[in-house]
C-alpha cells in the first residue's frame, strides 16, 4: 500500500472552491506539491489518479518508510518496474505492465465541451497518423494522445447535471421546433423529412454553410448499414457543428424557455432537471417518461446554459439533440464510446478506460476535431445507459431503462459498466465499523485506488504476517497492489482496529466516504 497523489488539473471550466476544500494540500504536479486549498485565483477541474503513459498525467506514489525515509516517483514506473505483484497476473497479462483505467474527481462550474470519445480502431487509426505527421504528444492541436479508445463512467458526488446521447427523434424534433431561428428549423426539417426545405439562413448567401452532400460526405464507413434515422440524425448534428458563424443562441433560446411557459422557466433559473418542488421519483434525471413539456424544459435549460457559456457557438443548438440527465448523488451513467455528452454543472468521480483521447466539436477553447468526432458518433437515439450496481448482495439496474436510487449515506454500492477495465465502488463506512464489499473479489488480488472523499477511513492489508495498515483522511488516497490481498477499509473511530485488535485507529467518531476504483469483473 503506497500513498498517491493526484494530478490537479485547471481549467475555465473547474470550480473555485469544491476541489480545493476537498483536497486541500493533496496536489502534486512538476517537481513539488501544490497546495490546492492556497490556489483560489484559478478554477480547479479535475483531479487525476493516473498511471496514464505521458508524464503530465500520471500521479506520483511515496515509495519507502518512515524510518528509513519516502522517496517519490511516478505510478506508471512503479507499475512497470514489477507488474506481476503490482497488478496481478491476470491485469499484467491482458493490459501489459499498466494500469488499465484513470480515475478522476471533476467539480463542473460550467458546460465544458460538446465531445465523443474514439472508438477503438478510429483511436489506434488516428494516433498513428498524427505519429506519421509529427505531432507532439502533448501538442494542444493533436487529437490521439494515444491509441485507446475511450468507455467512462460518472457516479455524482453531488447533483450532476448532463445532456448524454441523442433523445428520441421526435422529442429532437420538438425542442428544435421551439426555437425560432433558421439553423434549428433546419435541423428540425431533416430530422422530419431527411433534407433542409431552406438555407439554414436564407440571409447567408455565400457563406461557409455545409450542404447535405458534404455532411453525407462526412458519413463513416459504417453509414452503410445505418437506418434512415441514424443518417438524418448525423445530418442535422453535422449541420450544426459545422456552421460556418455565430448564431445568437443566448437570445433564441431564452425566447423559447419564454415561450414555453412557466415550467421551462423554472428549469432554466434554478439549474436543475425538474421545476422546483417536483421530484422525478425513483428514475430520477434518466427518466425516459417525462412528459412532453418538461422534457422539451430540461433539453432548452441546458442549451440556454451551454449558450451563456459559449455565446455564438451554434453548436449549443445539439443540445436541444440529445436526452437531459440530472443525477442525484450516488447515481450514475456509462458513457460508451461514441456517445456525445456535455457535462453541465456537479460534482462527480468519473472513471474510465486509460486514456486521454477526447474529440471536440464545439463549446470549448481547445482543439476542435469535427471530421474524427463524426467519424467515431454513435447516432442511435437511445436512452442514456445505466452501469448495474451491486448492494448487500444484489444486483440491481444496468441497461437503458433508469438510475437505481440508493441512499450514499449507508453502506457500498459498486458501479460496473458491463467492461473489463474497470469498476467503481463509492459510498460511506460508519465509525466502528469495517467496511461490507458489495463483491469483495473487486477488493483483492487487483490493482486499486482508494480516495477518501469525506472523514476519515482505516485502510489495512494482510499478506502472509505483514500487515500494513493507513489512516487517510479527505482527499487523501492510496495505491493498493495486487499483491497485498484483501483489503479491509474502517471508518476512524474503531477502537478495535480494522483487524479486531487492541489498537486504537483513531478518536474522531465519524467514519468516511470514499471511491474504490478496481478493475472489472
Amino acid at each position: 500500500m503506497v500513498p498517491i497523489l493526484p494530478v490537479p488539473k485547471w481549467y475555465a471550466w473547474g470550480s473555485y472552491d469544491r476541489l480545493q476544500t476537498m483536497f486541500g494540500a493533496a496536489g502534486t504536479a512538476g517537481d513539488g506539491p501544490i497546495d490546492v486549498g492556497a490556489m483560489t485565483g484559478e478554477p480547479l477541474a479535475e483531479m487525476w489518479f493516473s498511471a496514464h503513459g505521458q508524464r503530465s498525467m500520471t500521479s506520483d506514489v511515496l515509495v519507502g518508510s518512515a524510518r528509513r525515509g519516502t522517496r517519490r516517483m511516478p505510478l506508471a514506473d512503479l507499475l512497470r518496474g514489477d507488474p506481476g505483484p503490482m497488478l496481478g497476473e491476470t491485469a499484467s497479462r491482458h493490459w501489459g505492465p499498466t494500469l488499465p483505467y484513470l480515475l478522476k474527481v471533476i467539480a463542473v462550474r460550467m458546460p465544458l465541451s460538446l465531445q465523443v470519445h474514439p472508438l477503438d480502431f478510429e483511436a489506434r487509426r488516428g494516433f498513428h497518423r498524427e505519429q506519421s505527421a509529427g505531432i507532439p504528444q502533448d501538442d494542444p492541436a493533436r487529437s490521439f494522445r494515444d491509441m485507446q479508445g475511450k468507455h467512462e463512467m460518472v457516479v455524482a458526488l453531488e447533483p450532476f447535471d448532463a445532456s448524454v446521447g441523442f433523445a428520441p427523434v421526435s422529442r429532437q424534433i420538438r425542442a428544435l421546433r421551439s426555437v425560432r431561428h433558421p439553423l434549428a428549423r433546419a435541423m428540425a426539417d431533416i430530422l422530419q423529412s431527411g433534407s433542409m426545405t431552406g438555407p439554414a439562413d436564407r440571409s447567408a448567401a455565400g457563406t461557409a454553410e455545409p450542404t447535405m452532400a458534404v455532411i453525407d460526405r462526412m458519413m463513416p464507413e459504417s453509414a452503410r448499414v445505418w437506418s434512415e434515422t441514424s443518417r438524418r440524425v448525423f445530418r442535422a448534428f453535422a449541420l450544426a457543428v459545422m456552421y460556418g458563424r455565430d448564431v445568437d443562441t443566448v437570445t433564441v433560446l431564452r425566447e423559447a424557455v419564454s415561450r414555453l411557459g412557466d415550467d421551462a422557466g423554472q428549469v432554466a433559473r434554478n439549474g436543475t432537471g425538474l421545476p422546483t418542488g417536483s421530484s422525478s421519483g425513483s428514475r430520477s434525471g434518466l427518466c425516459s417518461g417525462a412528459s412532453a413539456a418538461s422534457e422539451t424544459s430540461r433539453m432548452l435549460a441546458n442549451a440556454l446554459r451551454a449558450a451563456e457559456a459559449f455565446p455564438g457557438d451554434a453548436s449549443a443548438l445539439c443540445l436541444l439533440m440529445m436526452n437531459p440527465v440530472r443525477l442525484r448523488e450516488g447515481e450514475s451513467v456509462s458513457i460508451p464510446p461514441g456517445t456525445p455528452h456535455v457535462y453541465i454543472h456537479g460534482l462527480a468521480a468519473e472513471i474510465m478506460t486509460n486514456s486521454d483521447n477526447v474529440l471536440r466539436a464545439g463549446l470549448t477553447v481547445k482543439h476542435r476535431d469535427v471530421p474524427n468526432l463524426l467519424r467515431s458518433l454513435n447516432t442511435a437515439p437511445v436512452p442514456p445507459v445505466v452501469p448495474y450496481t451491486v448492494r448487500d448482495g444484489e444486483r440491481r439496474g444496468g441497461g437503458t431503462q433508469g438510475s437505481v436510487r440508493r441512499d450514499p449515506h449507508r453502506g457500498l454500492t459498486l458501479y460496473h459498466p458491463c467492461i473489463d477495465e474497470f469498476s467503481l465502488t463509492y459510498g460511506h463506512v460508519e465509525d466502528d465499523r469495517v467496511a461490507d464489499w458489495p463483491l469483495p473479489v473487486l477488493a483483492q488480488d487487483r490493482p486499486r485506488i482508494v480516495v477518501c472523499v469525506d472523514g476519515s477511513l482505516c485502510c489495512e492489508t494482510e499478506r502472509s504476517d505483514d500487515v500494513r495498515r493507513m489512516t487517510l483522511r479527505r482527499g487523501e488516497g492510496v495505491f493498493v497492489p495486487a499483491d497485498d490481498g484483501l483489503l479491509r477499509v474502517a471508518g476512524v473511530g474503531n477502537s478495535t482496529g480494522v483487524g479486531g485488535g487492541s489498537e486504537s485507529i483513531g478518536h474522531q467518531k465519524t467514519g468516511g466516504s470514499l471511491l474504490m476504483a478496481s478493475t472489472g469483473i
